[in-house]
């Protein structure tokens, strides 16, 4: 168990239903250019605003062709909870705070894209747990801590689709990942030094842990605005 392992179930569940979304909204598109010509096509300029397991968002959108369009999309979002680690009450505050930049591609100029750019922040929590008991050896005192994401830009990558609803308006599914991977930090309590390597290695592992997790996936729902 990792400090992600609370998330991941919400944000697979998130993900597949993202995925129903993009398969379901698909299909009716398709036909609905085929009779209403008036309706975007492809690229468009405007904004979009939704939320997104990476936090509520808004984004502006700019059409360089009728197949690419660049957005910047920024994320905003703070939770803050309290679970169990191997048997010890954790609290922690998760900030979401980040944006990014991205290329949508639309290949065949309608509502499907695939996008591609960097992240820039993300996920950083920090929090605080007291007399840990970690391997059953006890720690006396309260330990704060902080995850943050090693490298402040990173690549981002996903596929969606936006299904107008009218000239103005459409809906949008997206799902994708940022790749990047994250650290622990302690502070607190002085240790005592027959005792700081057995800490030190307990931080390590949960590193270790940490490090199998090479990508975090998003999901996204949205309205885009168009110009």
């Amino acid at each position: 168990m990792n400090i992600f392992s609370p998330i991941k179930q919400p944000l697979l569940i998130a993900l597949g239903g993202m995925l129903l979304t993009i398969a379901v909204t698909a299909a009716p598109q398709v036909n609905a250019q085929t009779t209403r010509s008036d309706l975007p096509t492809g690229a468009s300029s405007g904004f979009e605003v939704g939320v997104s397991t990476l936090g509520v968002y808004i984004s502006p959108k700019f059409a360089i062709s009728d197949k690419i369009a660049v957005r910047v999309p920024l994320y905003t979002g703070k939770i803050t909870d309290t679970f169990t680690y191997d048997g010890n009450t954790v609290t922690t505050s998760v900030d979401a705070t980040a944006f990014a930049v991205m290329a949508d591609f639309h290949p065949w100029q309608n509502g499907f894209r695939v996008s591609a750019g960097a992240g820039f922040g993300g996920y950083s929590a920090t929090g605080n747990i007291t007399d840990p008991t970690l391997s059953g050896t006890t720690f006396a005192g309260t330990f704060d801590f902080a995850v943050n994401q090693k490298n402040n830009v990173v690549p981002v990558i996903s596929i969606g689709y936006v299904r107008p609803l009218g000239r103005r308006v459409s809906i949008l599914a997206e799902v994708g990942a940022k790749i990047g991977t994250y650290e622990v930090v302690t502070t607190g309590n002085t240790i005592d030094p027959l005792l700081q390597p057995t800490f030190d290695a307990e931080v390590a592992a949960v590193n270790a842990d940490i490090s199998d997790v090479k990508a975090i996936p998003f999901a996204t729902l949205g309205i885009q605005i168009n110009f």
